[in-house]
């Protein structure tokens, strides 16, 4: 369906900070808009509730009516499943689904406000000169089927998966958008089939009028999509596969095997297969079932089970090795490693070091690092140390000033010509604990782990390090990641800054600036009589500057009694 002008919002209009750009596109259930965040300062995407069947725009423009009083019943029934649906979105975090942001009910409807998706529509990557190989295919089912099993977790059922609605982004990985569950919710209550969803990618199960979608739904559309992606053919539609069978003709749908695409693995037009079985049942459950699938020595497929009976045990730990080979190449350089290290340790026992074996402090309040000495004289042998605590941002300058008393008194009660030797050789992996004015003394800290590299900074002062997560909070404030996921979201980042430089302006303003966000969150929930929505942004606020005098009132505001 394409968009009806004088029924989207005008340019220009306002939806708190938002600022309406232009009209996307609309469809049987929804109107989606570009639009400007003049808050973030930034680009985002709209969807309206306005189903076009039961929905006119009222004369002022903005508002949105029920065409006539017998269609009362139909809105506000998909208007709540839209809510519902919007509701779950926004709790989904995850790298290959559009990010939902927040949910506005203006104009007697609603908003989803979601972040702008980038990428190219498979669609056209299906059309370009160069097929889709056997292993962007893979990438392609494994991310989406990962995504969905998260999805489904959330009770929360895509409902129009198709080339159209997957973007490829520029890594190849699939980011889904355009969510249909709640169209068919609709669909189902007012009999009414969405005709604009490309019957070839639609689970047979769906043109029943009473039917809702399901987890194997989103399976069969998924198939189909990989179908099309094989073939550069949409299959044969789920209703003529149903009429035929039920006559007791032969499947339209032309197996893979017969097609143009013969060199692929077995198993990818297998498991196709599978999901674009007609009955319900027959199909894949869940996307457990199918990413064991892929494995070939998953207990549950028999295939590979026969595999692994024919070339033997042998085989099998040669595959294992052919697939991981820093384990054939990266064990003895391990060990010679390891030998280095123990020599190099038998000289340097009295250095002080990081224990990288700590868990980072959680984000509800900065810190230092911790430095912690380890010294054959400091804790004997037969005697556990004390279980370690969380430091304060205040007792993190008192355990480096404790260090250092400890580390010359140490020094001084056991000189050691070798160990002064030693101590020259390691200057350069050397970092200094106070400013040079201050004191000369410095220790030596272990190299950060290679699989994170936003962890620990290696220097307290290193300006790299400090640019690195300033520059990580920035894109996780435009992914509308403020507190969450964990270990990556701006409050996160902006706390391992201050970490490293108490008084760094820019992550201190970063702070507010997610605070002043919840605060306008929350002061909409509040507006709208959704009391507790308040309540609970406002514990999120105040987990990233529990101090605020703004939040402090509003807190004193919300938990009154007659709240």
């Amino acid at each position: 369906m394409s968009a009806m002008p004088n029924q989207s919002l005008p340019e220009g209009a306002r939806l708190g900070v938002y600022e309406i750009k232009k009209t996307i596109k609309a469809d049987s259930l929804a109107i989606f808009y570009q639009a400007w965040n003049h808050h973030l300062k930034e680009q985002v995407e709209i969807q309206e509730y306005f189903p076009h069947d039961f929905a006119v725009r009222a004369a002022n423009g903005l508002t949105v009516e029920c065409k006539s009083a017998r269609d009362t019943d139909h809105y506000h029934f998909g208007l709540k499943a839209f809510l519902a649906q919007s509701e779950r979105l926004s709790q989904i975090e995850h790298p290959n689904c559009v990010k939902a942001e927040t949910i506005l009910p203006f104009n007697q409807t609603a908003y989803l406000v979601s972040a702008c998706p980038e990428g190219t529509p498979l669609s056209q990557r299906v059309k370009s000169s160069a097929p889709l190989t056997e292993a962007e295919l893979t990438l392609i089912l494994t991310s989406t089927l990962k995504v969905l099993q998260t999805l489904h977790d959330h009770q929360i059922v895509h409902g129009n998966l198709q080339p159209t609605t997957i973007l490829l982004s520029a890594n190849g990985e699939p980011v889904l958008t355009e969510f249909a569950n709640a169209r068919w919710v609709l669909a189902a209550h007012a009999n009414k089939f969405p005709n604009e969803l490309a019957s070839c990618f639609v689970a047979p199960e769906l043109y029943d009028p009473a039917s809702e979608p399901k987890p194997a739904s989103d399976f069969y559309a998924l198939g189909a999509t990989l179908y099309y992606c094989l073939t550069q053919e949409q299959p044969a539609s789920a209703l003529s596969r149903t009429m035929a069978l039920s006559k007791g003709k032969p499947d339209p749908l032309k197996r893979l095997r017969e097609s143009q695409n013969e060199t692929f693995n077995a198993t990818l037009p297998e498991i196709i297969h599978w999901m674009l079985q007609t009955d319900t049942q027959q199909r894949p459950q869940s996307a457990a079932q199918i990413l064991a699938r892929l494995q070939p020595s998953a207990p549950d497929n028999p295939s590979g089970q026969k595999a692994a009976s024919s070339n033997g045990s042998a085989s099998g730990k040669l595959t294992f090795l052919r697939k991981h080979p820093l384990i054939v190449y990266g064990t003895p350089v391990i060990a010679g490693l390891a030998i280095i290290a123990g020599l190099w340790l038998n000289q340097a026992e009295f250095e002080p070091k990081v224990d990288a074996s700590r868990p980072l402090l959680p984000d509800s309040a900065p810190s230092a690092p911790l430095i912690q000495a380890e010294g054959a004289r400091a804790v004997p042998t037969n005697q556990q140390p004390a279980p370690a605590t969380e430091p304060t941002p205040a007792s993190a300058e008192t355990n480096a000033a404790l260090l250092l008393a400890q580390n010359t008194t140490t020094s001084a009660a056991t000189p050691n010509p070798t160990n002064l030797a030693s101590a020259q050789t390691q200057k350069s992996a050397e970092l200094p604990v106070q400013s040079p004015e201050k004191s000369p003394s410095t220790v030596t800290v272990e190299s950060k782990a290679a699989s994170d590299p936003l962890s620990d900074p290696t220097k307290v002062t290193d300006q790299a390090e400090i640019k690195r997560y300033l520059t990580a909070a920035q894109k996780a404030m435009k992914r509308v990641q403020l507190t969450t996921p964990a270990s990556d979201n701006a409050h996160h980042y902006y706390r391992k800054v201050l970490e490293i430089d108490p008084e760094n302006a820019e992550a201190q303003a970063g702070l507010q600036k997610i605070v002043d966000r919840y605060i306008w969150f929350l002061q909409k929930a509040k507006a709208d009589g959704k009391i507790n929505t308040a309540k609970r942004t406002l514990l999120r606020a105040e987990s990233v500057l529990p101090n605020d005098p703004k939040l402090h009132k509003i807190r004193t505001e919300l938990f009154a009694p007659e709240n």
